[in-house]
């Protein structure tokens, strides 16, 4: 027969295995690179001679361990959630909004510190003189005030205002430090100031005008501050000047024509009666302490004014126009002001020693008060607007701590209640506009993290109405109950 005389393949031999035999285990084999090669030229596949094992040894055993054995792998889940775990919280420390956070933090702080330490530098200016002060300093401070009877608030705001004037350099020295290396913009930081008042249509007429009216607001704004410290504490005008923050507001609104809030409202009537509890806080018959509140409160006023005209007039304007200006305002204060503080001094009424002056008190106070003003105008390039309202507001706490420790304060009924009243109109006036969505979003997350949101949880359709079952105006059939 055909059939019988056809040879058996090699493979057919090898695979030969009784019936009842049960069947090997299949295993993953790993030969060399020779041994395939091999098999390969005698015509078997490497898969055919992977069932060529001999008995002795089964295709499963595990191979020994030795020094040149694989080290056990690590669950890949594990390393991959670690790495992502340290990216998340690699990306949130070094992320854009937590360096605006942390510059805004050191900005407040340096805002609070230079504002509480320029209202007190100038109050230690009064010590010594006619007016009725407490006398608890401590001995740096008296060591510190070496002049005689000063009392001259007007060559006060003179002197600091014209400190002022060092804007505009700071600004230019700041600009080249910047663009070292770098291509400057053409014209330097003069031109390019200079064009955006050109852009923004000023005439010369108009923009001294302007720069006349801002200076007369600044320098009564200054006046007002500086003269209610001689019967006031630190604490009770700076309070009084945070209240500028609700009559800006109330400005805005009406000159800029911002979106009406309902709670910055509340945050006016708030620091109104903050004022009225300070201006009787020692009684009717205080006239001193009733006058200085309303000077403070005046102050507070034209301070609001100056902003509201200053943003007004410069619009969205770059830093380099806002510190040109300033300086050109502080130049003008200087240059038009200094024959009014002489006479003063020669009538009779701010009389000054010119030979015993508190200079370092003055130096001081000036300098800290440049420093407050540069870095409530040079922060908005750093960090959040915010941070530097917060600045101001802090001042009041440190400022009371300064003079209860110091100057042997004392801080109680209406005198508290008026600081606490004007400091919750300052934060209330920070308050965005759609407040009532952060409210309601902050709401839904506290229900989220105890489980108590129901709302977000749908009950399950009924197919047969399309309704929800769970429906408090519809029953489960879809009738209205």
């Amino acid at each position: 027969m055909a059939g019988e005389g056809r040879r058996p393949t090699l493979s057919a031999l090898l695979s030969g295995r009784p019936k009842s035999a049960a069947r090997p285990t299949p295993a993953l084999v790993i030969t060399d690179g020779a041994q395939s090669s091999a098999s390969c030229r005698d015509g078997v596949s490497p898969a055919s001679n992977s069932s060529a094992v001999p008995e002795s040894g089964s295709p499963t055993q595990a191979r020994p361990e030795g020094p040149h054995s694989r080290p056990a792998r690590t669950e890949p889940g594990k390393e991959v959630t670690a790495q992502t775990r340290m990216k998340k919280v690699r990306k949130a420390i070094f992320s854009k909004r937590t360096r605006k956070v942390m510059c805004g933090s050191v900005i407040a702080i340096g805002i609070t510190i230079s504002w509480v330490g320029a209202t007190q530098f100038i109050k230690i200016t009064y010590y010594g003189s006619q007016a009725g002060l407490p006398n608890q300093t401590s001995d740096i401070f008296r060591t510190l005030h070496r002049g005689g009877s000063y009392d001259a608030p007007f060559f006060t705001t003179w002197f600091c205002t014209a400190w002022t004037s060092l804007f505009f350099p700071v600004y230019c020295a700041l600009q080249c430090l910047h663009c070292s290396g770098k291509d400057q913009p053409t014209g330097g930081p003069l031109l390019e100031a200079v064009r955006h008042f050109r852009d923004r249509g000023f005439t010369f007429a108009q923009f001294t005008c302007r720069t006349l009216l801002l200076c007369l607001l600044w320098v009564a704004t200054n006046y007002l501050l500086i003269r209610s410290l001689r019967a006031l504490a630190c604490t009770d005008v700076v309070a009084l000047y945070s209240t500028h923050a609700a009559f800006v507001y109330l400005l805005s609104w009406v000159v800029l024509h911002e979106q009406f809030v309902g709670v910055r409202i509340v945050a006016v009537i708030l620091c109104n009666t903050g004022i009225a509890l300070l201006a009787y806080m020692d009684g009717v018959a205080q006239t001193p302490t009733l006058g200085s509140v309303v000077m403070a409160a005046a102050g507070a006023a034209c301070s609001a004014v100056y902003k509201v005209l200053f943003r007004k007039s410069m619009g969205d304007g770059s830093l380099g126009s806002v510190c040109l200006f300033m300086s050109l305002v502080s130049v003008l204060s200087t240059l038009l002001l200094w024959p009014l503080f002489v006479a003063l001094a020669l009538t009779g009424l701010e009389p000054i020693t010119w030979t015993r002056l508190p200079w370092l008190e003055l130096c001081a106070a000036a300098g800290l008060t440049l420093m407050c003003n540069l870095l409530s105008n040079f922060g908005g390039l750093l960090t959040y607007q915010v941070f530097m309202a917060l600045g101001l507001v802090m001042a009041v706490p440190l400022c009371l701590a300064v003079d209860t420790a110091w100057n042997g304060a004392e801080f109680r009924d209406m005198r508290l209640a008026g600081i606490t009243l004007v400091v919750c109109g300052f934060f209330l006036v920070l308050f965005p506009s759609d407040w009532s969505g952060y409210l309601a979003a902050l709401i839904r997350w506290g229900r989220r993290q105890h489980g108590t949101d129901h709302q977000s949880t749908a009950g399950p359709v009924d197919y047969r109405t399309g309704v929800i079952s769970r429906s408090r105006l519809r029953s489960s059939a879809g009738h209205v109950r």
